[in-house]
């Protein structure tokens, strides 16, 4: 948040009736209240709160997760987008299309380009995300092949023709990549290495 990061990305787990944040369901030792939800809260009561999205990508299925969280979530909506600032993007272990118009109206998704969507289900789609090795076999050292970037350029310019911005996960992690997925278009850097990531 304070590198200015314009999408931050947290995988969170549901065990013991509480939500985790973790990258692997055997580390589970830091809330999600904690490292976010207060957090989130102390900055807008200084009014110190910047728009950005938060991605929280469901490693337990939403069934889990959503009757714990949704309690807290409703009683800030002063946080999220459109009423605040941020805007609550889920990703992961998604609800079927076909039930997002039953939630609150700031909840958001994370979109899948080989997926048909409604066009009342793209109003509910934040950004499209898809993994980078469906596209490409490429380390960050030289440069992918002329098929493989015919083939980025084509679903990038098939999400940005829904006026819909892109990422891609598990990408090279690195300046060069940076330099190169940004060249075509690509509107969010995943990567771990924020504050460089940031700086560039």
């Amino acid at each position: 948040y304070h590198a200015g990061a314009g999408s931050i990305e947290v995988d969170v787990w549901m065990a013991q009736q509480q939500i985790w944040v973790a990258h692997d369901s055997v580390q589970l030792t830091r809330k999600f209240e904690t490292l976010y939800g207060i957090p989130l809260l102390e900055l807008a009561q200084k009014n110190q709160l910047r728009s950005f999205q938060l991605v929280i990508d469901l490693k337990s299925h939403w069934n889990q997760v959503w009757p714990v969280l949704h309690p807290w979530l409703e009683s800030n909506q002063q946080l999220w987008y459109p009423k605040g600032p941020v805007k609550l993007v889920f990703s992961g272990a998604m609800p079927e299309s076909k039930d997002w118009a039953n939630l609150p109206t700031y909840v958001y998704f994370d979109g899948r380009p080989q997926k048909t969507y409604s066009d009342e289900a793209w109003q509910r789609i934040a950004m499209v995300s898809d993994s980078f090795t469906r596209y490409v076999r490429w380390n960050g050292k030289g440069i992918p092949t002329e098929r493989e970037r015919l083939a980025l350029e084509r679903v990038i310019q098939e999400v940005h023709q829904k006026n819909r911005p892109i990422r891609f996960w598990a990408t090279p992690d690195d300046r060069t990549a940076w330099i190169y997925l940004t060249g075509l278009g690509v509107d969010f850097l995943n990567s771990d290495r924020v504050v460089e990531a940031s700086q560039y």
